[in-house]
């Protein structure tokens, strides 16, 4: 799930060629199979970036962040119980509020309202200013009924917010995209959607992007 990872596409050409050159060096290397499969992700190699981090693991079992990515990859692929478990080991290892938020996005995308519910709230324990985990968790609220929880969450974002959501993370701005719908604010709905549908494009996300596509054409 981009958010966690923070990628940026523009340098991962030039770090993947240092990555094959450090690993022709040093080919037991984990932390470089690790940051070479983040790099093919980005690139949209997602299958050698699975190879990548599962070299990484057979290395180094406890390379938190290797898990993470391939989590992420399992997803995009529709691998989801591989991505939960990965996730899940990402944050037996480590956890950090990154990977409790990128479990909690697959789960609230599969429908698991409440592990979505309880990962978005760890992720908050441990950074209150994760702008996207307040939006998901507060729609997830709405969605249940709790309306006046999910304005509780929405209005804590917005207390918080100081700057963008993440620039790769279609999930953050898909979250905030409904949560402005729901605050009546339609032109900066479908602003953030359309942002999470070309981050979904661009990533051949198709499910979600489907489902972004839909609901941008209940707000127009």
């Amino acid at each position: 799930m981009a958010g966690a990872l923070a990628l940026r596409n523009y340098i991962y050409p030039i770090n993947y060629v240092v990555y094959n050159l450090a690993l022709s060096i040093n080919p037991r290397y984990a932390l470089v199979y690790g940051n070479r499969g983040a790099a093919r992700m980005a690139l949209g190699d997602y299958q050698g970036a699975i190879k990548d981090c599962d070299r990484a693991l057979h290395l180094d079992s406890n390379f938190s962040e290797a898990y993470n990515v391939r989590g992420s990859i399992r997803c995009y692929l529709g691998d989801n119980p591989g991505a939960i478990e990965d996730f899940t080991e990402a944050i037996c290892l480590n956890p950090i509020d990154n990977y409790y938020y990128n479990r909690g996005v697959l789960q609230y995308l599969q429908g698991n309202n409440n592990e979505a519910i309880e990962d978005f709230t760890k992720t908050l324990e441990l950074n209150p200013n994760f702008i996207a985990a307040y939006y998901n968790r507060g729609n997830i609220r709405y969605d249940l009924g709790d309306e006046e929880g999910g304005f509780e969450d929405y209005n804590q974002s917005m207390a918080v917010e100081s700057g963008d959501i993440d620039a790769p993370d279609e999930h953050g701005y898909y979250g905030r995209g409904i949560a402005r719908s729901r605050l009546g604010d339609n032109p900066g709905a479908i602003a953030d959607l359309q942002k999470a549908a070309t981050l979904c494009s661009e990533r051949g996300n198709t499910a979600f992007y489907e489902k972004i596509q839909e609901a941008i054409s209940r707000l127009q």
